[in-house]
């Protein structure tokens, strides 16, 4: 099944400030709505600019994202980039980012949201690694109480990630958390029937709850266990489950058992408690995790330091101040964080929601230990020999692939001079077989569906021939695509190469954009 799915490590981009494109038109000085002094363009995503802005009338500094003018001529786009506004713009909570305005004026979609400083949880933890269960049980609860709030109102995030979990400094370097980016967001109330409709699946294949990865109806209990999944990785260092792509994910998460956090993680030493919390966490039936972001708050502050099995001085990595001159402005289709160091260069996290089904998972590179508060002459310790990793379970995808096997007439007819190649050449090519090539170009007919006019959630139906060669012959692609996007399609089917087998079969696939 592709859909709008996205590995959450994805190597962010750096770009000068100069570099940075100015797609929607406006420039400094502009004024949007009549009320909105441009200031300069901060952060660029796919589906629009985000600008850092005053409002004339209060003098307050706001960020403004401003849709693509690409994006535009696309009704669904707007009607998906205005719905965040009307769901963020719902939730009333301090650790919730604020959208204060939205609307449409001189052919352009924007919001207006609060601005503030800091950096996102993803550049925190790739810098750090792990962290202490102090740190990481604050800005978990924080994250849940925001989480909690929309809820309340009826609004399910469906992406909820590190990306999204934005951490500015408070007094005494208080990490003060935002929840951001409800650019797919769920609303109770039907309203966006027809853009998030079920049976898609969207989000970030790492951070995504098993009935998500199924395609099934969602609650708020699957919020929960994409926080699950973030407290593993704050605790341990990395995500209980990855691979080389998407769908192979989204396996694990249906099927398979994390490690307890103990394990993953030894030198750290947590207990048993952290064990059943995280373990509840990530429940595979929704009905056995907490039952709301409450009762998840509850249990984390039942769990002190001592009780959390932490040894002395194994306490995960030291916090490390943010950087003071850290500037952010958040594009909240697109979960986008542009940020300055104090070397004053600007980095552009680029982790869209969008991308296909079989994007690669950037591989997950754990930090060193910390190595404070050891005297300099005290060489560090040997290294422990590291175990052979396991094997992984064996990945099959998610999707559901029909395979008809017919005889077409035109296979060879085997007699007894030829049996020594019928024993080596089957009759007809497994239906694994079959699906398993067909798996491996979701991503390729994802990018032509989407160069051919579709969005994230349409379908598109493949029927083919594959000869006794293995080469396909008559490709069929039923869909709303353009006829570029299905020319695109046709040709990345007809590049792909099955097996031998002594008779033609026909297969048929449903490949969702």
């Amino acid at each position: 099944m592709s859909t709008e799915l996205a590995n959450a490590d994805d190597p962010e981009r750096t770009a000068p400030s100069g570099l940075l494109g100015d797609r929607t038109g406006l420039v400094s000085g502009a004024v949007l709505a009549g009320r909105y002094e441009v200031d300069r363009l901060i952060g660029e995503g796919g589906m629009g600019d985000v600008y850092l802005a005053k409002h004339l009338k209060i003098d307050k500094k706001v960020a403004i994202k401003v849709l693509a003018p690409e994006q535009m001529r696309r009704p669904r786009a707007v009607s998906r980039f205005l719905q965040e506004a009307k769901a963020t713009s719902k939730i009333r909570h301090d650790n919730v980012v604020d959208i204060t305005d939205f609307g449409e004026v001189n052919g352009r979609a924007f919001f207006v949201m609060e601005y503030f400083e800091g950096e996102d949880l993803h550049f925190m933890l790739k810098r750090e690694g792990q962290i202490s269960w102090e740190r990481a049980q604050g800005i978990a609860i924080q994250l849940l109480e925001g989480l909690s709030a929309a809820h309340q109102v009826g609004i399910i995030h469906r992406d909820v990630k590190p990306h999204n979990c934005f951490i500015t400094p408070r007094e005494n370097n208080v990490e003060f958390v935002k929840v951001i980016d409800f650019g797919i967001a769920k609303l109770r109330d039907g309203a966006d029937e027809q853009l998030t409709r079920t049976g898609a699946i969207m989000g970030t294949a790492e951070y995504m709850s098993p009935e998500q990865g199924q395609g099934a109806e969602l609650d708020g209990r699957s919020d929960l266990y994409s926080v699950g999944v973030i407290l593993y990785r704050m605790l341990v260092g990395r995500v209980p489950f990855a691979a080389g792509n998407a769908m192979a994910i989204l396996y694990q998460h249906v099927n398979a058992v994390p490690k307890p956090v103990s394990e993953a993680a030894p030198d750290a030493g947590f207990g048993e408690r952290v064990d059943a919390l995280v373990a509840k966490a990530l429940a595979k039936d929704p009905d056995e995790r907490f039952a709301t972001a409450r009762e998840f708050v509850d249990a984390l502050k039942a769990i002190d330091e001592a009780g959390a099995g932490m040894h002395p001085g194994r306490t995960g990595r030291s916090r490390l101040p943010i950087a003071a001159a850290a500037v952010a402005a958040l594009a909240l289709g697109g979960g986008i964080a542009v940020w300055a160091s104090e070397s004053g260069e600007r980095a552009l996290d680029t982790a869209t929601a969008s991308v296909s089904v079989a994007v690669a998972s950037a591989p997950k590179a754990r930090a060193e230990s910390n190595l404070e508060g050891r005297p300099p002459s005290e060489k560090p310790p040997e290294p422990e020999p590291r175990a052979e990793p396991e094997p992984e379970p064996e990945v099959r995808a998610v999707e559901k692939v029909t395979i008809a096997a017919t005889d077409s007439g035109d296979g060879p007819n085997v007699d007894a001079a030829d049996a020594d190649t019928a024993t080596a050449i089957p009759g007809r090519r497994s239906a694994r077989e079959v699906q398993a090539v067909l798996a491996r170009l979701a991503s390729k007919v994802s990018a032509c569906g989407e160069k051919g006019g579709l969005f994230p959630g349409e379908k598109v139906s493949v029927k083919l021939t594959i000869g006794p060669s293995g080469k396909p012959g008559r490709v069929s692609v039923t869909g709303k695509q353009d006829a570029a996007g299905e020319a695109c399609i046709r040709k990345v089917i007809r590049r792909a190469r099955f097996g031998e087998a002594q008779r033609s079969q026909s297969a048929e696939k449903r490949f969702t954009i």
